[in-house]
Order: C-alpha cells, then structure tokens, then sequence
C-alpha cells in the first residue's frame, strides 16, 4: 500500500521553500564536521590510471534528516533532494600519484581521465552541477627516482593533473556557471628532504602558477606532509643524503579518500600538513599567501626557506615574462 503524500508547510509558496532548501544546503547549517554522501546517487568512484590512482567523491553539507523523510513520502523531503542535487553539491577528488616522472606521460593521462570523467557525467548528470571541486595531489613517487621528465619537473606534472580535472569541470559546468576550484598539493616528508638536499627540482612555482579562468574562486596550495610528527618542530633541515632512506617512513600509503558511515573522509594526514605557499584568484586579482611558519626562536626553519626561495625565484620570473 502507497503511503499517502505528507507536507511539512505546505502553505509556504515555492519561492519560500527553496530560500529554506538554499539554506539547508550551506556548511553553516550542518551538524557534521565532515561532508556527507547521504541520499547521493553515486558514492565513490576510483579509477586505476597510468602512474595514477584517481578517487572521486561527491558530497553535501546538507540536512540529512529532511533527507531521510522520503522514506515517508513527504513533498519538501523530495523537492529538497532535487535542489540539493541541483545547488548543493561539491566533489572531492585525491590523485596519487605513484609513478615515475621520467616516463609520465601528460597528453595520454589527460585523455584517458577525460574520457572516464565524461562517461561519469553522462551517467550521472547532476555531477555537472557541482559548484565547488576539491582536487588533493599526493605525491608519492618512487624514492630517489628522477624527478624531471618530458613533461617537465614534479610541479609542472601536478599542474597538468590538475588543469585536466579542471579543464573537465569548466567544460561540462551546466550554463558555464561560477565554480570554485580548490587544488592541493601534498608532499611527503621525503620528498621535501630529496629537495632540500637536491635544491629547485620540484618546481613548485610551476603548480602554484595562478589560474584564473574558472569564473569562481581559484585556489592553490602546497603542504608538506609529516613535519608535525618531527617533536612538534620542523626537521627537514637536519635530512641529509646519507639519512634520506629513514624518511620513506612518511610516504602517503592507502587510501587518501574513503567513506565511512556515509561521511567522506580524508586521510588524516591529507587533511593537514603544513602549509608552504598558496595561490588564490578571485575576482581576476591574484593573492600570494605565504602562512607565518616560525620556530620559537622566530626564524623559518632552513628546510621551509630552500623550498620557500625555490618557489619566490619562480614566482617572480614568470611574473617578469607575464
């Protein structure tokens, strides 16, 4: 037997509903510190691409307790799961990066995560509505592998994983609407030793090179993995080469991105790190951010400065050529 058709407030006209829908859709209205998958069509998906593992997941911020009413045939319970899927939704991806520099290659990942993301789209269409994506690039490559290859050094291949995801969303963006594109970099402990000692083989500069053509917010950021563990003091001034093997303890390992008990969760250690530079674009104007990272003494760490003037001397000369 049909359960008959209940409403919450039925005398409120449309317009009314939707400012309340509008509201339940933003952060500030949930009760949970991590997002939720609840009521979503798709939950997860992972893709195994060259050198890659790549990990989807579209998520809200709603009230999952007017969700759970469609159990009970309720009208708003309904119409406020249309408007979530149409307004509320944001997709965290994590790429792992696990290959080797040398022999990636850009143009063939771009087509091949393409291809996966347009076929996921096409199935699930309400993903082109997302308004804000959250790209975290783990770099995990081989250790003492090189670092500079065809396509260029680590941050210029971080760069193009994350043009080609953003590429995508700015393609299939229903009406081209504003979207807020955040991207992360993570660099595990050993990797930021490997550049302290091998100094300027990152190219940092090259993944925090702005983009600004996404209409809203652009964000980038690189952190340094593991540092917290160190006696709670920056360390990667006391890695030198003949030490660098004890610090593969800090390579990323697992799953960077899971959900459990429908709450998207990030890896403890992705979700932090600590914070090296960032990029944002808004409003066509570019801000640089470079967070106070200061021992007790009040000098930045040796370590944090070689990547830190690595990334200045970047920036500056692109800015020279811009």
């Amino acid at each position: 037997m049909t359960t008959p058709q209940q409403t919450l407030f039925a005398t409120l006209p449309a317009e009314l509903r939707n400012e309340i829908y509008s509201y339940l859709c933003t952060s500030s209205s949930s009760s949970s510190q991590h997002p939720s998958t609840t009521a979503l069509p798709l939950t997860t998906k992972t893709y195994n691409l060259p050198h890659t593992t790549l990990t989807l997941t579209p998520t809200h911020t709603g009230s999952t307790s007017l969700l759970a009413l469609s159990k009970h045939n309720v009208l708003e319970a309904a119409e406020y799961h249309a408007y979530l899927l149409t307004h509320g939704i944001s997709v965290l991806v994590a790429i792992d990066f696990h290959g080797h520099v040398s022999t990636f290659d850009a143009r063939h990942w771009a087509d091949r995560t393409s291809a996966s993301l347009r076929k996921l789209v096409k199935k699930y269409r309400w993903l082109a509505n997302a308004r804000v994506w959250d790209v975290r690039i783990v770099w995990n490559p081989p250790a003492f592998a090189a670092q500079h290859g065809p396509w260029g050094r680590s941050g210029e291949i971080a760069r193009a994983l994350v043009e080609t995801v953003g590429g995508f969303v700015r393609g299939v963006s229903v009406g081209k609407r504003s979207v807020d594109f955040r991207a992360r970099w993570c660099l595990p402990r050993y990797v930021a030793s490997l550049n302290v000692v091998i100094q300027g083989y990152l190219g940092i500069e090259g993944f925090l090179r702005p983009v600004g053509d996404g209409g809203g917010v652009q964000e980038r950021e690189v952190v340094v993995l593991g540092l917290e563990e160190q006696d709670g003091r920056f360390s990667l001034e006391r890695m030198k080469p003949g030490l660098l093997r004890a610090s593969l303890g800090s390579r990323v390992e697992g799953e960077l991105l899971s959900v459990v008990n429908e709450r998207a969760l990030w890896r403890d250690d992705v979700a932090g790190g600590t914070l090296l530079m960032r990029t944002v674009v808004e409003g066509g104007k570019v801000a640089w951010e470079e967070p106070d990272c200061k021992e007790e003494d009040g000098q930045t760490p040796l370590g944090l400065s070689v990547l830190r003037n690595e990334y200045l001397q970047g920036r500056d000369a692109w800015l020279a050529r811009s």
